[in-house]
């Protein structure tokens, strides 16, 4: 793997990710979901593997590569999140269609699921929605369900102010449905609702997720600057983290400020670490 050869990478022990799950959970973190993220990540990466995921060092997205190789210099990793898999949904449903074939799984396509099949807590399974009519299909139900984050309405009843304006990085189909259904027949909303993952998005970026564009609107370089709003006011502290641990809360704080923008600002030195990505801004 050529990339490796620009990176150095720390171990990363089992009680440094307890650390940083808590840290930035606040310490809300499940605790028994959080080991089994611990003592088994490993695994499970080499299982999808096995299936035909493919992983790659991350260090290609968030690193100007060119700028590494001309300066003849590596870049230290973060521990814990060095590996990242392009192509996912294509690996995981071409691991799926093997699996038609023998009947051991059966695929619906356009079919979203629209509400449970219930007689008071008991469900029996789930109505789905097509073009011109409902079916329904009964058995054991497991969802596997978007949240709101494509639901302007419901970003702006949980998330606060300004947030039925900014711009979506992924699909445009989660609207939560299968989620309310779920709570509509009896089941027990947890979590933190007025928090989110988020990442800062290009302003100029697509309003809903574009595969050929969204991949290049992430904005994650402002440890290298400073960021300010319209008022021209620094908000936050660029360099608190490094920006693996800061990227998601960085963002609420952008939506927060007057019409939920932001302005990263570079020096010139700065220029030959930001990433590929930051070829395809309007400064």
């Amino acid at each position: 793997m050529a990339d490796a050869a620009l990176c150095d990478m720390l171990p990363y022990t089992d009680q440094d990710y307890r650390n940083d799950l808590c840290k930035t959970s606040d310490g809300r973190n499940d605790k028994y979901i959080s080991e089994i993220m611990i003592k088994r990540g490993w695994e499970t990466l080499e299982w999808m593997k096995s299936k035909g995921v493919q992983w790659e060092l991350i260090v290609c997205k968030y690193q100007n590569l060119d700028g590494l190789r001309e300066k003849h210099s590596k870049v230290n990793l973060e521990p814990g999140g060095t590996v990242m898999v392009r192509g996912l949904t294509d690996s995981l449903w071409s691991a799926v269609e093997k699996l038609i074939p023998g009947g051991r799984m059966t695929v619906w396509y356009d079919s979203p699921a629209h509400d449970l099949l219930a007689t008071g807590d008991t469900i029996h399974g789930v109505r789905v929605r097509s073009r011109d009519a409902f079916t329904d299909v009964y058995g054991k139900v497991i969802l596997v369900s978007g949240g709101f984050s494509s639901n302007p309405v419901m970003r702006r009843q949980y998330l606060g102010e300004g947030w039925d304006l900014v711009p979506m990085g992924g699909t445009k189909y989660n609207m939560c449905t299968m989620l309310n259904r779920a709570i509509a027949a009896g089941a027990l909303p947890v979590g933190h609702w007025g928090a989110c993952h988020a990442s800062p998005q290009d302003a100029n970026g697509p309003l809903t997720g574009d595969i050929n564009v969204s991949p290049n609107m992430s904005r994650y370089a402002y440890p290298f600057g400073i960021t300010v709003n319209i008022n021209r006011e620094r908000f936050f502290d660029e360099g608190e983290h490094n920006f693996r641990h800061t990227y998601a809360k960085t963002w609420k704080k952008i939506g927060d400020q007057p019409g939920a923008k932001a302005f990263q600002i570079f020096d010139q030195a700065a220029l030959k670490l930001l990433p590929k990505g930051y070829e395809t801004a309007n400064p």
